[in-house]
């Protein structure tokens, strides 16, 4: 069973920071966004990147983003990318 990121997850980035990954790992939106207005709140729901679209962000290509085969755990990996956009270098320690 191969692991990929959940939109959920993807959607914890800000929009810059998808918008970096996604260029940086060749990812393509399927749909639309989807956002809900419930009580006056706005809630983004998709950014239209779906479970198949973020397949690119696989653990492999990941760790060579990042710089490492020592974190193979796709939530940890996925805030090293993160942090390696946002320039945080706490956050993004790669242990070669």
């Amino acid at each position: 069973m191969e692991l990929t990121l959940t939109p959920s997850l993807w959607l914890q980035a800000s929009a810059t920071t998808r918008l970096k990954l996604a260029k940086d790992f060749g990812l393509h939106r399927s749909s639309g966004p989807q956002i809900i207005t419930e009580n006056g709140h706005v809630h983004v729901e998709s950014d239209g990147y779906t479970v198949s679209d973020l397949r690119g962000m696989s653990i492999e290509s990941m760790q060579k983003y990042v710089g490492t085969t020592s974190a193979d755990d796709l939530f940890s990996l996925f805030k090293m990318c993160v942090a390696k956009v946002e320039k945080k270098p706490e956050e993004h320690k790669s242990s070669k």
